[in-house]
């Protein structure tokens, strides 16, 4: 299994944060591990992320 961070500026917006979301959701759990680095505290739409992608904050 490969690790995959992806790093954004936030998870709201709409755009390309929602295009993201449904990327990462499609993603194979059985090649990846995911990780969202988010940038920002902005977070509307991170109950759209399954479950397993594991959230991070850069700003904490």
């Amino acid at each position: 299994m490969k690790k995959l961070l992806v790093v954004a500026k936030s998870l709201g917006g709409g755009g390309s944060e929602v295009a993201l979301i449904e990327f990462l959701n499609h993603l194979d759990r059985s090649k990846y591990d995911v990780t969202l680095l988010l940038l920002d505290n902005d977070t509307e739409y991170s109950y759209r992320l399954k479950k397993e992608i594991k959230i991070e904050y850069a700003w904490c």
